[in-house]
């Protein structure tokens, strides 16, 4: 078959399916979403190491039910060098996931997606935070939900991603005005994509979320999440901005609804 894509997203898969799939050949295949299923080491061990399955440059496995021993795999994948994208939301990754994620090469990844792992601390994305992939990294989404460290952040693993990033979500975590600072410098001057910080915790305050959207280039800003910020309708009316690529926005809950929001 000369498939570049499939998706397989919601079919009641588990490791068997998987080991049949690694087996087909698809040499051309680039993307391969698996969302929505349930696989194991094995299933794992058997994309990874497949002879025929070795360029892929997407893999979506968000809501797999993947433990640390399950991504073990990733860092001997053949398709390993090829990847730009990975997604792996939704697991049950934990620290120990995160550390196997995290000594993988992946050379050309851009994008990575880790949402909502079992994470109680701020061990996981220290241990991130020396992948040496992340300085590469241009599309960050990890919404943790949790009490990871602010400092964890600010000092650890925005500082190794400056001037490559250009979308990221930390929507759900707890959150500084140093974050806010290190952001702008992981952006270093190029347009932002996507900026969503949602829910990012009582510690950041308005006048350094409206600074960063103030002296961003956001004239490229498709998507755009500030939901349950100190910001007001006002403040986000005062910005100038024309936000002309924007295709989505979440400003629910602000503080106040004023007359600036209706323009």
């Amino acid at each position: 078959p000369q498939l570049e894509c499939i998706n397989l997203e919601s079919n009641h898969l588990t490791n068997e399916h998987l080991v049949h799939l690694s087996k087909l050949p698809l040499h051309r295949l680039e993307e391969l979403i698996l969302e929505f299923n349930h696989f194991e080491e094995s299933g794992m061990q058997a994309l990874c190491s497949s002879s025929t399955i070795t360029q892929l440059k997407h893999l979506n496995l968000s809501l797999c039910h993947l433990t640390a021993e399950s991504v073990r795999p990733l860092c001997e994948a053949r398709w390993g060098r090829s990847l730009e994208r990975l997604d792996l939301s939704f697991n049950l990754l934990q620290e120990d996931g995160v550390a196997h994620l995290a000594s993988c090469d992946f050379p050309n990844l851009r994008a990575l997606h880790i949402d909502n792992q079992e994470q109680h601390s701020g061990l996981g994305i220290t241990t991130l935070a020396k992948a040496p992939f992340l300085p590469h990294i241009r599309s960050l989404s990890a919404c943790f939900d949790t009490h990871i460290p602010s400092s964890t952040w600010a000092e650890e693993l925005l500082p190794r991603m400056t001037g490559a990033l250009e979308a990221i979500d930390l929507s759900h975590n707890c959150l500084d005005d140093r974050v806010i600072q290190r952001l702008k410098e992981a952006f270093a001057g190029r347009p932002v994509k996507r900026l969503e910080l949602s829910n990012c915790g009582h510690d950041v305050s308005a006048e350094r979320l409206l600074w960063l959207l103030s002296s961003t280039d956001l004239r490229q800003l498709e998507s755009l999440s500030l939901s349950a910020t100190p910001l007001t309708d006002d403040d986000l009316f005062g910005i100038d901005h024309n936000f002309e690529q924007l295709e989505e926005l979440h400003i629910e809950e602000l503080k106040r609804i004023g007359p600036g929001f209706t323009h």
